[in-house]
């Protein structure tokens, strides 16, 4: 273990030929001491996107991290001094550790970490950084969470694999953030555990990092959490289970637009928001090829700025229970290849103004006391439309036709409104339901208690009765 004197590793630096863009990441706290160099410029060279999803930015790590000690080897020794900052660089192949270093009593410390390390690493300190040197940086738990961050503030995890933690409980989260404010998770890449990480009463903010292939999932926020994503890119794909869980929490990404987050290829589900969690998405949001569903609403509310694209699942948006609500809008929002589309059940509200709905089983639904909101929607060529079945819906502005079994159907009590300049194909009505609007029900039948939608497609379960919150995923 080497210990140096203090570095400023991510300070400006200029030479004739050569200039490196930084982007400045501030610490909670304010201070703008923390920076990095962006991966979207460097001497005027824009890296290319690695492949979707999973895929760590390491040609980008590399690259960058290359530049900066470049840069550095030409300056003087003293412009790099940070004061207050003790660097200690440690060299996983002769031996060194992660733990050891973090017992070292500077008040702010910078570890930088050179090859692969196998150990349970513990943070209970404050103002700490792990730097991954290059692209192979990695931290593979040895019994429990590879990382654990305990209590801390002011913690940055940056350039990072973290992987092997596979207990099927807590322990297996890859990195495990306990009551901790201030952490900061930058280019890290967590596979290869039981979740990809696990959050508990924490402020954190993620910026272009992925949390895939996982045996169980991706990026658990839970009890209380309060989580911002940052940068290009943030995945959550390929994991066993779900994608993105957050229960009790809260996700924000910045508007306008924020970092792509992809939940996509997932076992199950691609999002879970349950017990009063909020997502707030100020850029695009993919739940698609998932298992099961696209985004699942238990108890929540899903807000999306930027579009959502919830395809080729076997239920695209499912929203069940009084507290979940569900609101989209934006140019990049498409519900296409699913059994079905948009469910609505049980006094939860699904809203969408501008949408493209097609080649689905079943289009829209809204049953029991689900409520569904439809503005300039183009519904067509599915099995059917739009169905309600005992709940409500608003329509309007919208196309909704050339459906092979109808395009608006609606019966046990359905309440319906259109309004604005609709384009609506074949409407058919039992005696029991209400419309009000332009649009006219040419057909009355008789009352009918058909099965739910869910029975009736072969996808029964769904209920949020069915899914308690005794129930919810731990």
């Amino acid at each position: 273990m080497d210990i140096e004197q203090p570095k400023h590793h991510h300070q400006e630096l200029e030479t004739a030929e050569n200039t490196a863009m930084l982007v400045r990441i501030p610490p909670w706290t304010g201070d703008e001491s923390t920076c990095r160099v962006s991966d979207r410029a460097v001497s005027g060279h824009r890296f290319p996107d690695e492949k979707e999803g999973c895929v760590m930015r390491g040609a980008q790590r590399s690259a960058i991290v290359g530049v900066v000690l470049i840069l550095l080897m030409g300056m003087p020794a003293e412009a790099g001094n940070t004061p207050g900052v003790k660097t200690i660089r440690i060299d996983c192949a002769r031996g060194d550790s992660i733990n050891q270093a973090l017992a070292d009593k500077a008040d702010k410390l910078m570890i930088e970490i050179d090859g692969t390390c196998q150990e349970d690493v513990v943070i209970a300190r404050d103002d700490v950084t792990l730097l991954g040197l290059g692209s192979n940086a990695t931290v593979v738990a040895q019994n429990n969470q590879a990382i654990y961050i305990d209590r801390s503030s002011r913690v940055t995890l940056e350039n990072l694999t973290v992987t092997g933690s596979t207990n099927p409980d807590i322990t297996g989260a890859g990195i495990f953030v306990f009551q901790s404010s201030g952490v900061v998770i930058l280019n890290v890449q967590a596979e290869g555990n039981w979740e990809g990480m696990r959050t508990y009463g924490s402020s954190i903010r993620i910026v272009d990092s992925d949390f895939c292939n996982n045996s169980r999932g991706g990026l658990h926020l839970a009890n209380g959490s309060s989580v911002i994503v940052d940068g290009e890119e943030i995945s959550a794909s390929g994991n066993g289970a779900s994608g993105l869980l957050l229960s009790e929490s809260a996700l924000r990404s910045p508007w306008p637009p924020g970092p792509r987050v992809l939940a996509n290829d997932n076992g199950s589900d691609g999002v879970i928001i349950q017990g009063g969690a909020t997502l707030f998405m100020g850029g695009p949001l993919e739940a698609k090829r998932n298992g099961w569903i696209g985004v699942r609403m238990v108890a929540g509310i899903l807000d999306s700025q930027w579009g959502l694209d919830v395809s080729d699942n076997d239920v695209g948006v499912y929203a069940g229970g009084p507290n979940a609500e569900v609101n989209v809008r934006g140019e990049n929002t498409s519900v296409s290849n699913n059994t079905v589309g948009l469910y609505a059940d049980e006094g939860a509200y699904i809203g969408f103004n501008g949408i493209l709905v097609q080649n689905s089983g079943a289009a829209v639904t809204a049953e029991g006391t689900g409520r569904v909101y439809l503005s300039s929607a183009d519904c067509h060529d599915n099995g059917s439309g739009v169905v309600v079945h005992g709940g409500t819906a608003y329509i309007w502005a919208s196309t909704i036709q050339n459906n092979t079994n109808g395009d608006v159907n609606l019966s046990f009590g359905a309440r319906v409104s259109f309004a604005g300049a609709n384009t609506v194909g074949v409407v058919s009505c039992d005696a029991t339901v209400l419309v009000e609007g332009p649009v006219t029900c040419p057909e009355t039948k008789g009352e009918t208690a058909s099965p739910s939608l869910m029975e009736r497609v072969g996808l029964p379960g769904l209920l949020s009765s069915d899914y308690p919150a005794s129930e919810w995923l731990p």
